[in-house]
């Protein structure tokens, strides 16, 4: 998630930024009011950490300026004003919470991750689609019963798009959300958004089963990349991983129903699931190609049309 942190104390801005990013998080950062307010007045982030005492501008002055913009940012105040008069002016001003200085890290995460929820339809602290689970508390992600690793970008990704299941994100923001203001990437080279026209429920079902497969059919300790680009003229996923792969001989029949490659592969499921990948793919008009080198892993490339927003 994207994050923002205004604290003008160098220690604990180090310290509390380094355990944001840590957990997973994107985060911008400034140390004084006025840079703090820019920063917060240029998107909508998903938490706003503030300390009130800033230089150049105070936190109080903010954060009613942000509100009578409109800016739904939920904000964390850290201070060290620790009267009822000051708690009360800080959430009448439109905090959603408050947190004293000194305080324990443990309780702030755990206050930033509440806030998380509220601006999600999901207000567990464990977020899950089909046997994909998420638990935002220690950062653990499974799939049925195998621990998977993700990098903190990756980790940000998946948690902000489980976080907004059922609804449309385009590229933007995914962008605003995930990546922070020292992500560079050259915008020339970045194509138009584009959307599939289909059935949501049996997209997502296509890219469950073939990320599911892959985990499936991986090795300890493996990989599996998921990539997805778009043109004028089609959107393109490839899942690819380097487990066991598929022999030359039996590329043909993999999406045979109830076929099973090599007994290596012949682990529990019904043997439906590539069957399954291929008619939800032919039933959007696209096209689904197999690349596996025996021992050294699998490719599978899915294109599906798609106009330009």
């Amino acid at each position: 998630m994207r994050l923002l942190v205004i604290e003008d104390d160098r220690v604990l801005h180090h310290l509390i930024t380094k355990r944001l990013k840590e957990e997973g998080h994107s985060v911008d950062d400034c140390y004084d009011g006025e840079s703090g307010f820019d920063y917060a007045d240029s998107m909508q982030y998903d938490c706003i950490i503030l300390d009130l005492m800033l230089p150049k501008r105070d936190g109080i002055s903010i954060l009613k300026e942000l509100r009578s913009k409109g800016n739904p940012s939920p904000v964390l105040i850290l201070t060290a004003r620790d009267s009822i008069d000051d708690r009360v002016m800080g959430l009448d001003a439109g905090a959603d919470d408050y947190l004293v200085k000194p305080f324990a890290f443990d309780e702030f995460s755990a206050r930033v991750r509440a806030l998380l929820r509220r601006g999600s339809d999901t207000k567990s602290a464990v977020l899950s689609l089909a046997d994909l689970t998420l638990n935002t508390s220690n950062r653990k992600i499974t799939r049925g019963e195998r621990n998977i690793t993700l990098t903190s970008t990756e980790y940000a990704l998946l948690e902000y798009l489980l976080r907004n299941q059922g609804h449309v994100l385009t590229r933007s923001q995914i962008a605003d959300h995930v990546w922070n203001y020292s992500f560079e990437y050259d915008s020339n080279k970045v194509p138009e958004d584009s959307v599939i026209s289909g059935n949501q429920s049996l997209m997502t079902q296509l890219l469950i089963n073939l990320i599911g497969n892959s985990i499936k059919y991986g090795v300890q300790g493996g990989k599996v990349t998921v990539r997805a680009t778009n043109s004028e003229k089609a959107c393109t996923f490839t899942i690819s991983d380097n487990g066991i792969g598929i022999k030359e001989d039996e590329l043909e029949h993999i999406f045979e129903r109830f076929y099973r490659a090599n007994k290596a592969r012949d682990r529990s499921g019904s043997g439906l699931g590539l069957s399954i990948v291929k008619w939800i793919v032919e039933l959007h008009n696209g096209k689904i190609t197999v690349n596996s080198e025996f021992g050294k892993g699998t490719q599978v490339t899915v294109s599906i049309p798609a106009k330009t927003l």
